[in-house]
């Protein structure tokens, strides 16, 4: 199976799976206050999973590959992480604006930690966008690889809407993103040359 239709099949797939089973979780609660709360929490907790499991995607391929390589494997589970976390992002901002936030439509920029949330999903939707080539053609986006680096910067406003938002246990936050860092370290691992370049290399020696 080729690694991109791999990819979509776990990441997607997977995504789609947890969505409806969190949703059905959560009609079992009694009342709609917390059916709604619990929803935004899972909906939330998703895509900033999504998210930083993008992000530590290529340190763990590098850990892997010293092992054995995962190149083009790991190109495409990131990619994929990085649309689901886009879609789970728009569905959590969707949830927020139905429910919790939706008789605060004319403040939603004054309050921090929502602002911190949209400015996450306006940087998530712009990388969705351009995660196809056919659209990065037609938009002609010439720096798309320094484009996809603002994930990075989605990553510290999804931080700030998690920690100063009322609905986030900010030990678990800390602990998350506690967590995605050190796996970052791993980017500083060597990457292991694939075996065409190795024997390019002692052809040209």
């Amino acid at each position: 199976m080729a690694p991109k239709r791999l990819a979509a099949i776990i990441c997607y797939g997977g995504a789609i799976v947890l969505a409806i089973a969190l949703f059905a979780i959560g009609l079992s609660r009694a009342w709609a206050l917390e059916r709604e709360i619990f929803w935004l929490r899972t909906s939330g907790w998703l895509a900033l999973s999504a998210l930083l499991l993008a992000l530590s995607a290529t340190p763990i391929g590098r850990l892997i590959s010293l092992v054995r390589p995962l190149g083009t494997l790991i190109a495409a589970l990131r990619r994929a992480l990085g649309v689901s976390a886009a879609a789970l992002a728009t569905l959590h901002g969707a949830l927020a604006l139905r429910t919790y936030l939706g008789d605060s439509l004319a403040h939603l920029w004054d309050l921090p930690w929502v602002r911190g949330g949209i400015l996450a999903w306006a940087i998530l939707l712009a990388l969705w966008i351009t995660s196809y080539p056919a659209l990065v053609e037609r938009l002609r986006v010439r720096s798309w690889k320094p484009l996809h680096r603002l994930a990075y910067v989605a990553a510290l406003f999804a931080l700030q809407h998690t920690l100063l938002s009322p609905l986030a246990p900010r030990a678990w936050v800390l602990g998350v993103f506690g967590v995605a860092l050190v796996i970052g370290l791993g980017r500083f691992l060597p990457q292991r040359r694939s075996t065409a370049s190795q024997s390019s290399s002692q052809a040209q020696i």
